[in-house]
């Protein structure tokens, strides 16, 4: 298991280290229960395809960081899942 605090994933994506919570999770589960251990480079990869995918929320307001209210934050969590290759999905209500 990969923590969302892993000092490689701290350098290479600070705000991957800083908010990831629930994206973590979600790795978490494919690892557990699913039997497909992620690697480093395998997280950042799929950190980033969320980003620009717009799946996480980006850098809204282009003021250089993701430390602002509405950024970084999930906005498809069955995209999410799917990026993730997690057999979960979301179900509003």
């Amino acid at each position: 298991m990969i923590y969302q605090n892993d000092p490689y994933i701290k350098k290479m994506r600070p705000y991957m280290a800083k908010y990831s919570c629930a994206f973590m999770s979600l790795a978490y589960y494919r690892e557990k229960y699913e039997g497909i251990p992620w690697h480093r480079d395998g997280l950042i990869l799929a950190w980033d395809s969320a980003l620009k995918s717009h799946i996480i929320s980006g850098d809204l307001n282009l003021d250089g960081d993701m430390d602002d209210g509405g950024e970084c934050e999930i906005q498809n969590w069955t995209a999410l899942c799917n990026i993730l290759g997690v057999h979960l999905r979301n179900v509003e209500g």
